[in-house]
């Protein structure tokens, strides 16, 4: 990795292979050194390493390696391709995957299904937040009806696992799934996936829907300062200082005394201002 980040490909190449050397069965080595293969467009070398990731990992690690696999098929312009081993990846684990369902999302919103890539980012919350509802026993009614597309997300048909999703329906709940927001693990990498989804909602809705993805969010992770920088932000780019300087204050808030960012961020907004 060191090697990598400063650039030195081939040492960093000649390093992995030496790993593979003592660990032959190391799923992890694999899939790094596919990943510097397709930084380097050598794409059939890539998806060789990515299969044999794929070959040697445990289940519930094979999410990172179909990602990685769609990644491969999209740079050749294989787009159901790339969909698929997707579709794959969030599949399994109950829909944990949250790398896989942000580039799921990204991959349609690439291809103009904009719609598609807001409904992936409301499936994926859905189906994620089952399981943390269930857990604590507040699992209702409304989030059942918002969530009734996920009763059964997985088809088996042979060997192959097939999403199934309907973006217009979740589109149409997604007013029942702000009902019920449980409570995220601090460091929970699902944020992500509310990071796309705010930022599509910037990109492609209203500000009403953009306050709606934030403010979900940041009672979701309520210790998480950068949502709120975020959210701030876009009040910036919009010229409304009201909103923002409440935001910034909030993210300080949020922050106390553990990161001096958010302070750093709201002094240069007032100074940008005058």
């Amino acid at each position: 990795t060191l090697e990598h980040l400063q650039g030195r490909i081939a040492v960093a190449k000649k390093v992995l292979k030496e790993g593979i050397e003592y660990c032959p069965k190391n799923h992890r080595l694999h899939h790094a050194l596919g990943d510097l293969y397709r930084e380097a467009k050598m794409l059939d070398s890539a998806e060789r390493a990515y299969r044999r990731a794929l070959e040697l990992s445990p289940p519930v690690s094979n999410c990172f390696a179909y990602t990685a696999l769609a990644y491969v098929a999209y740079e050749r312009g294989c787009i159901e391709e790339c969909r698929s081993w997707l579709r794959k990846s969030v599949s399994l684990n109950d829909g944990r995957h949250s790398q896989g369902w942000v580039a799921l999302a990204q991959m349609e919103e690439a291809e103009g299904n904009v719609n598609a890539a807001r409904g992936i980012c409301i499936g994926a919350v859905a189906l994620y937040e089952r399981g943390l509802l269930q857990r604590n026993g507040s699992f209702g009614k409304r989030w059942n009806a918002a969530t009734a597309d996920f009763g059964k997300p997985v088809q088996i048909k042979g060997e192959n696992k097939v999403m199934t999703l309907n973006s217009e329906n979740l589109l149409a709940r997604k007013e029942d799934l702000f009902q019920t927001v449980p409570q995220y693990r601090s460091g929970d990498k699902f944020i992500n996936v509310f990071r796309n989804w705010a930022r599509l909602e910037e990109s492609y809705g209203s500000s009403d829907s953009v306050d709606e993805v934030y403010q979900r969010s940041s009672f979701a992770f309520p210790y998480d300062w950068k949502l709120m920088v975020n959210w701030a932000q876009y009040y910036t780019k919009h010229s409304l200082p009201d909103k923002a300087r409440s935001l910034f204050l909030q993210a300080c808030q949020r922050a106390k005394n553990r990161h001096a960012d958010p302070y750093r961020l709201y002094a240069e907004y007032e100074m940008g201002s005058g």
